[in-house]
């Protein structure tokens, strides 16, 4: 009888971990579902609709459902001033929770967005009646939902498995088996007695901050790991198992001893500026030392969900439901200033009234690291009042033992999961084939979703080198793929990136051949930020310099020559890099590639006719070569290889529409 009580009470792990990874799930394709959809509506209000045989096609009513679906979402957790002390409560949200985690995995954009809204406001429910009844383990249903969601990333190696309607039928049952765990043990189970347990306006926006710190950077190793230059392999198990050991007393208790050591007056202070000073230190520097401390600011961001719910302490005025909605707009505001520091350049004119909107938009270029130090102080808030207890209280042994094995376990799949594959390098060639290819963050024309097609082109395309660029690595309007090693490992083929725009957006380069060397360098920018990557491979005894750009967007009327400038400079210094790069003028084999942004004849691919490049696709007709196609007809040329002291021996551009460019090709003579 005590062995079957104990397996009901251990019930609540079970459930409350579903809900968490369920909800991190959610939390994680909403950003990137709304991105998609609304520049999708965006498109087809510019260039008209297809039709339903185009893939990722959302028309402007349903991009501006889902924005009305996710208004009112941010306000059910109203409802917890009615639900959080009723017993039903958990099977009711568990239930919800469930229903709209299946609905994610249906590739339909508004029932999978509205399966998102759905899980996001039943989790935020369940959250409140946890905080209510049980407030000790709400912040273990947080832990353990990051913890599995790091677990899964791994195992698709940065790609979430479980998206995609070929899950469709396991999460049916994983949903399944949710909801009857949360009956059975709502059979179990009362509802607690205390003066008060709950969820403050302080601790809700702290909760909104710190599910931003996760989701953006801190329980994501793949960013981890660009912030801080160290392999993926290093910092992935190092990150899951900082997320999982405060599930550990012993853990929690170190923490307590330590903070208790300080004035109650000063030791929220001390927590905002280590947490802030760790940041600044994976942002600024590059190596080991950037790692472990945003591997440490990991471990301080998830104790910090035991500070959300405020413990019972006498009589006050039940805030949760509030809280729970000023957390979740904490969290919408913290991703957009997010979303900006990347999309500073593309901000259109408000209007006269909204100017000040326009300019502070705009103005968020190179904002990225302060945006995350804002998080920080807003997590930081439930520890500065000098009347709060630590929570941080030892357990009993079976939690303990539980906590340990979750970390170990954890960090273990991670290890064997992130393992670099074996590779067959192709060396003593005589023949090499070079692409270059923009894959618009991962985005169709209109927005679909289609990495995997991407490695299916670049497979068909059969390039030993292939020059990346709109490369993202974690960003959250790309589900926080890191896009340059899912390609890779995909491929099975190396990879060199270089961050232009924040960590997370920039140039890459895969490729089968032996790379000896990397680096690169940030160009002048007016607009978006930009650079070119120098990769140097060695296909035969001899060498082969790669650089891979990607000149400035030509997008606004009423300052093309301003951006027709900014292009001529990024270009002139990118062949001052080149010519540096090969001192008292002796040039080698050399490549030049990507995105350009230009087309043939005008001056820029004038200067490069003029320093010694040649096009191989010069000659071939505009149908064949382009590699911008848009509706009506139009097509363009952007994307180039430009060839020095080699020639060519094949050249095509695939018909490819995996992205909103097309891949160009070149197989080159390496045979003196």
């Amino acid at each position: 009888m005590l062995r079957r009580e104990s397996v009901f009470r251990s019930f609540w792990v079970a459930e409350a971990g579903a809900v968490g990874w369920f909800l991190v799930q959610a939390l994680r394709l909403l950003p990137g579902a709304l991105y998609a959809h609304i520049s999708s509506a965006d498109i087809v209000l510019r260039l008209g609709d297809p039709g339903p045989t185009v893939a990722g096609v959302v028309l402007p009513a349903t991009a501006q459902a889902e924005v009305a679906a996710v208004v009112v979402a941010l306000f059910v957790p109203l409802l917890a001033f009615l639900l959080a002390r009723r017993a039903f409560t958990f099977p009711l949200t568990a239930a919800a929770v469930a229903v709209g985690r299946v609905f994610m995995t249906l590739d339909a954009p508004f029932v999978r967005v509205l399966g998102a809204v759905v899980t996001v406001a039943g989790a935020m429910l369940y959250l409140a009646a946890m905080a209510r009844q049980q407030p000790a383990r709400a912040a273990v249903m947080l832990t353990l939902g990051f913890t599995l969601d790091q677990i899964v990333r791994a195992l698709g190696q940065t790609f979430d498995p479980t998206w995609g309607e070929s899950f469709l039928g396991m999460q049916t049952a994983l949903s399944l088996l949710l909801f009857l765990v949360a009956v059975l043990r709502a059979g179990r189970s009362g509802v607690a007695k205390l003066p008060y347990a709950g969820i403050t306006p302080g601790g809700g926006i702290a909760l909104g901050a710190l599910l931003f710190l996760e989701c953006a950077l801190l329980a994501l190793p793949n960013a981890v790991a660009r912030w801080s230059g160290i392999d993926y392999a290093v910092v992935a198990p190092a990150l899951v198992a900082a997320t999982a050991l405060p599930l550990i007393p012993e853990v929690r208790d170190v923490a307590r001893r330590f903070l208790t050591l300080f004035d109650p007056q000063w030791r929220g202070w001390l927590w905002l500026l280590t947490l802030g000073l760790l940041l600044v230190i994976g942002s600024r520097f590059d190596g080991v030392g950037a790692a472990a401390a945003l591997v440490l600011g990991q471990l301080m961001a998830v104790l910090s969900f035991w500070w959300v719910v405020s413990p019972a302490e006498g009589s006050r005025r039940d805030l949760t439901g509030l809280a729970l909605v000023l957390g979740l707009v904490t969290f919408v505001v913290l991703v957009g200033a997010d979303f900006f520091t990347y999309e500073y350049a593309f901000v259109r004119d408000l209007g006269q009234g909204l100017a000040w909107l326009t300019a502070l938009l705009r103005a968020m270029r190179g904002l990225g690291l302060a945006v995350m130090l804002a998080a920080a102080a807003l997590a930081s808030i439930p520890l500065m009042d000098p009347q709060r207890r630590v929570p941080w209280q030892r357990g009993q042994m079976r939690e303990a033992w539980f906590g340990l094995l979750a970390a170990v376990v954890s960090a273990i799949v991670v290890i064997l999961a992130t393992l670099p594959p074996d590779m067959a390098l192709t060396t003593n060639a005589d023949r090499v084939r070079v692409a270059t290819y923009n894959i618009h963050g991962g985005y169709s024309l209109y927005f679909d979703y289609s990495l995997p097609a991407m490695a299916t082109t670049i497979s068909v395309s059969g390039a030993d080198v292939a020059l990346l660029q709109e490369v993202e690595t974690g960003r959250l309007t790309s589900y926080g793929v890191d896009q340059a090693l899912w390609l890779g490992r995909r491929l099975n083929m190396q990879v060199r990136y270089l961050p232009t725009n924040e960590a997370l957006q920039g140039l890459a380069v895969l490729s089968r051949v032996p790379v000896i060397l990397d680096g690169g360098a940030l160009l002048t920018s007016q607009g978006m930020q930009t650079g070119v990557q120098r990769v140097q491979v060695r296909p035969d005894e001899g060498v082969l310099d790669v650089y891979n750009t990607w000149l400035g967007l030509l997008f606004n009327p009423a300052q093309i020559e301003l951006q027709e400038q900014d292009q001529w400079q990024q270009l002139e210094e990118t062949l001052a890099l080149i010519a540096a790069d090969h001192p008292g003028g002796v040039v080698g084999r050399v490549v030049l590639g990507g995105t350009f942004n230009n087309t043939p004849g005008s001056p820029l691919y004038n200067l490069l006719v003029q320093t010694g490049f040649s096009d191989p696709f010069d000659g071939m007709s505009p149908e064949r070569s382009a590699t911008l196609y848009r509706g009506a007809g139009t097509i363009a040329r952007f994307d180039y290889l430009w060839l020095r002291n080699i020639l060519p021996t094949g050249r095509a551009v695939l018909e490819q529409d995996a992205s909103d460019h097309r891949l160009a090709v070149v197989e080159l003579n390496l045979a003196p």
